[in-house]
């Protein structure tokens, strides 16, 4: 259902529940929780462009950086990397960084075995809000101290 006056966007922008999330206070997430990502279509902004999604005069790809990914391990403890996502240009729809931050959130509290189950859940369920295919990788997190200087 496409709310009235707003067209596409609007109804884009609706998590699978039927709630839309921008613009309103919410809580993050206790348990991992893939319904939260909203992906937004790209059609309209760029066929205002006059842009063919089909033969784009550009290539590229969006890069998120989250610097202090977490989940708990199996035992329960807090672990934490950097992940890094890539969305193509050509995807069908962008996410919507609310909904990506409060999705990546939810994996705070959330227990895995290893780091293979976690990109595999990220990679699927970005995808499938993108409509296409979405890079994950995790990197560790460099734990040192750097020395601050002033000129």
């Amino acid at each position: 259902m496409v709310e009235q006056g707003l067209g596409e966007e609007a109804s884009d922008r609706k998590r699978s529940d039927g709630t839309d999330l921008l613009g309103k206070r919410v809580d993050f997430p206790a348990i991992y929780d893939p319904s939260l990502l909203q992906g937004i279509s790209r059609k309209r902004h760029r066929a205002s462009f006059g842009f063919d999604q089909a033969e784009l005069p550009f290539h590229g790809v969006d890069f998120w950086n989250a610097y202090e990914f977490s989940w708990l391990d199996s035992k329960g403890k807090p672990t934490a990397a950097m992940l890094e996502i890539m969305v193509p240009c050509t995807t069908p729809k962008i996410i919507e960084s609310k909904s990506l931050k409060l999705y990546l959130g939810s994996f705070n509290q959330t227990h895995y075995t290893d780091k293979a189950q976690i990109i595999r859940a990220i990679e699927s369920d970005l995808s499938a809000s993108a409509k296409a295919p979405v890079v994950a990788r995790l990197h560790p997190v460099q734990h040192r101290a750097r020395a601050i200087t002033y000129d």
